[in-house]
């Protein structure tokens, strides 16, 4: 496998907030997982670029269950399709790359 395409020219994107962001109690937890979500991002291409199928999936799993935690439900629905593209049969490699590089771009788009 090689890395998830990059879409060439595209504007810039928009940054995706918490639906948890006026939660005080939350502010240092959301803090937390948007600085930790480029260590994500660089493990989902690295498994994707070592074609790691079983760690794109556990990876994809882990961040869906976090964001939805930390009020990033975007993030939980793309990781969530991930997962289940990676578990279904007949796919194809352009549809993995698709859905890791979504991913990626909104992992790249969450602020607190």
């Amino acid at each position: 496998m090689t890395t998830p395409s990059d879409p060439a020219g595209d504007p810039a994107p928009h940054p995706l907030y918490s639906t948890l962001a006026g939660d005080d109690e939350m502010a240092d937890l959301i803090s937390y997982f948007v600085a930790e979500l480029s260590n994500r991002v660089e493990a989902l291409q690295a498994a994707f670029t070592e074609g790691d199928e079983d760690r794109l999936r556990m990876l994809a799993h882990q961040i869906k269950g976090a964001a939805g935690g930390y009020g990033f439900p975007a993030i939980t629905a793309v990781a969530g399709d991930l997962e289940r593209v990676l578990q279904s049969d007949g796919r194809g490699m352009s549809e993995v790359d698709r859905q890791v590089r979504d991913l990626i771009d909104l992992c790249r788009r969450a602020r607190v």
